[in-house]
Parts: C-alpha cells; sequence; structure tokens
C-alpha cells in the first residue's frame, strides 16, 4: 500500500527544497554503465592465450603481436590493458616499488666487499659465432 504523498507536502516533511529533491531523483535514476565493449570482447579469448603463453610480457608487447599475427587487427594497447586487468593477469600496481625495494636491499648486501676467497663467484656466458669456427661458448668466473 503506497501513501498519496504529493512532492511538495513530501518536500516539507523532509525539510528539503523541491528542486533538490528532483536533483536528487535524477540523480538516484541517471545509474551508469556497464558499457558495451566489443573491441575488448573481441580480442579477450586470444589476450589470454598470449597472457598465459607470454606471462613474462606486458600489455604491449602482447597488444603488438596481435597486430602482427596476420589478421589485420587494430588493437590499442590500452584495450589489451583492459582485458588483461579483467582477467586478473596484470601486475599489481605497487609493483616497481616492490622491485625498488628489493634491488635496495640485494646492493646493500654487497656494500662492504668480501675479504676472503671464495666469498662471492661472478659468472658470465656468451655465445661467440664465427664464419669459419662455428658457435662457440665463452664463460668467466670472477672470485671477489
Amino acid at each position: 500500500m503506497t501513501a498519496q504523498l504529493s512532492v511538495t507536502r513530501f518536500c516539507e516533511v523532509l525539510g528539503v527544497p523541491r528542486p533538490t529533491w528532483y536533483r536528487w531523483r535524477a540523480a538516484s535514476s541517471n545509474v551508469k554503465g556497464p558499457w558495451p565493449t566489443p573491441a575488448q570482447d573481441a580480442i579477450e579469448a586470444d589476450a589470454k592465450a598470449l597472457a598465459a603463453t607470454w606471462d613474462g610480457w606486458g600489455h604491449r608487447k602482447l597488444a603488438e603481436l596481435l597486430r602482427t599475427d596476420g589478421t589485420g587487427r587494430q588493437v590499442a594497447d590500452s584495450t589489451m590493458f583492459r582485458v588483461l586487468d579483467r582477467n586478473g593477469l596484470t601486475l599489481p600496481a605497487n609493483y616497481t616499488g616492490e622491485v625498488r625495494q628489493l634491488a635496495r636491499v640485494r646492493k646493500e648486501t654487497f656494500i662492504a666487499p668480501p675479504t676472503r676467497r671464495n666469498r662471492l663467484w661472478q659468472a658470465d656466458f656468451s655465445d661467440f659465432e664465427t664464419d669459419a669456427a662455428g658457435d662457440w661458448v665463452l664463460g668467466g668466473v670472477a672470485d671477489y
């Protein structure tokens, strides 16, 4: 059962001006979204497959892969990011801060150089290709 109360009387009971009541009513009935996302929906399956295959790559490189896969699709970087984000495949917002903090801890570990042998070893390997002798793998080890 609804009460028959005019807007004028209702506003008097509440103690608000009538224009405020109409503004409130317009704001509550003007619900926005969710908007259709045809560009995201079109690439979602391929984007998820690429992200699973190349999990170390970011949205820009994955979008470039979709642009150059031969289908002629024009995929914006932001569209790829939104698809990955809504599927939980993006890195957290504070990821770079965490990486910097870990790097700072690693750097503090080696402030004082080691004073005895066999405390810190560093190795580096590289491939060296020659025309006549083939491929060589060069390795160097440093003992600090």
